[in-house]
């Protein structure tokens, strides 16, 4: 089986993504093909859609001081999918995340005591 990743995988995710017909050229547009191509191969096609989709959608669902909905040429949105982050959702820090899972497993212990 044939797992190149080809220009016409990128293409065909992100128009997908996003309905646009092409990436638009941006001066770090090679960085996010690039950041596309890794999340194809790390993650596979439905992974990377389903992760792309989720950041796009939340991306121009974002409003900017001004009351604009963010620029769908705008490809920061891009760094959230590789990240599996949404834009605008507060996430936690590393130190709260640990906190967190730390508090957790001090209830599930309260049950063996």
């Amino acid at each position: 089986m044939n797992n190149t990743i080809t220009d016409r995988d990128i293409s065909r995710i992100f128009t997908e993504t996003t309905g646009m017909i092409m990436i638009p050229a941006v001066d770090n547009r090679g960085e996010y093909i690039e950041i596309i191509w890794e999340m194809l191969r790390a993650y596979g096609y439905e992974e990377t859609l389903n992760r792309m989709k989720s950041a796009f959608n939340a991306w121009i669902s974002q409003k900017a001081r001004d009351g604009r909905p963010y620029s769908r040429l705008n490809l920061s949105w891009i760094n959230f999918a590789m990240a599996g982050e949404t834009p605008g959702k507060v996430e936690l820090t590393r130190d709260e995340r640990i906190a967190q899972e730390l508090d957790a497993l001090k209830e599930r212990a309260k049950q063996y005591e």
